[in-house]
């Protein structure tokens, strides 16, 4: 309790704190009426529309207006400062971290606009009204994507900072129709960071990341990111093999139509949920042709399949 309380839910830790029908599904508007004693500050999802203060207890009020997946939910209580910046087209950023946090500490999150305009340029319109995060007292493995507020814990680097908001698009916005999609998150926004290292670094760092990737998966046999069963949930299979398969995607298809496919599954299924075979249809519409025959060798095999030009690189 020293160091605050924070809320990382993922898979169906929400039921733990709240009464929810806690599957991807079923999604619902939040709004949140936190009161804490000085100096606590509450951090939750969506606007914070009202501080209200009554002698030493302060009420902090948030809306949530957009629909949203119980396992995102998220509510923080700490000794915060807020660092507060401004998106694209004007959008709100309230960065809560705790008081002696470093500035290298800040460093990541005060480039989210630039990450930000990045990931529109691919991906279209961010889709929600705030664009916040919470970094914890304490280092911690990884972080949680919750939606308007990613939860991080301290030392997070840039492309960890891109990997939760690209979230916001696949896994927020568009949620995993059962937990068995779960690569249709993951494997998307991991994908993304190998686009940031295309624009920031060029074509031969982003080669250099395939061909790495590849004699991996290759090496460990990596099986399937579709439906890795519990114990492999958020492991290689949809870490790894996940971004190579949209790799191959774009390979496929090229990077036209590559395009077209994230945007226009993102703005069709906007609010909601997509499953793996609603994707592949999707993808097959846009490219004009079957591409079934790709996602079984690419995505559904148990292992990966032998790329002949990038046989003997690594």
């Amino acid at each position: 309790l020293g160091s605050g309380v924070y809320v990382t839910s993922q898979c169906i830790g929400a039921s733990s704190w709240f009464p929810c029908n806690d599957h991807p599904r079923d999604k619902a508007t939040y709004s949140f009426r936190v009161t804490v004693q000085r100096p606590w500050t509450a951090a939750a999802n969506g606007l914070l529309t009202e501080v209200l203060e009554t002698g030493e207890a302060r009420t902090f009020v948030f809306a949530a207006r957009d629909p949203m997946a119980s396992y995102l939910a998220t509510l923080n209580v700490a000794r915060f400062d807020v660092l507060e910046l401004t998106g694209p087209r004007g959008l709100p950023m309230r960065i809560y971290h705790p008081p002696d946090a470093s500035a290298k500490d800040l460093a990541a999150f005060r480039r989210q606009g630039e990450v930000l305009e990045f990931l529109e340029a691919v991906l279209g319109p961010y889709p929600f009204e705030a664009a916040g995060a919470v970094m914890q007292s304490e280092p911690a493995a990884g972080a949680l994507e919750c939606q308007t507020l990613p939860v991080y814990g301290r030392g997070a680097n840039v492309e960890l900072v891109l990997h939760e908001l690209a979230h916001q698009w696949f896994g927020n916005s568009v949620s995993p129709d059962l937990w068995r999609d779960l690569w249709l998150s993951e494997a998307f926004a991991s994908y993304t960071e190998w686009l940031w290292l295309e624009n920031e670094h060029g074509v031969e760092a982003y080669d250099q990341k395939v061909r790495r990737t590849y004699a991996q998966l290759r090496q460990r046999r990596t099986s399937s990111p579709f439906d890795p069963g519990v114990d492999r949930a958020f492991g290689p299979p949809v870490y790894e093999r996940g971004p190579f398969v949209v790799h191959g995607l774009r390979r496929e298809v090229g990077d036209e139509v590559f395009f077209r496919i994230l945007r226009e599954w993102l703005e069709t299924n906007a609010n909601g949920n997509g499953s793996t075979a609603a994707f592949l249809a999707h993808a097959s519409k846009c490219a004009g042709r079957d591409l079934t025959p790709f996602f079984e060798a690419w995505l559904f095999a148990d292992v990966t399949p032998e790329v002949q030009e990038l046989e003997g690189g690594g």
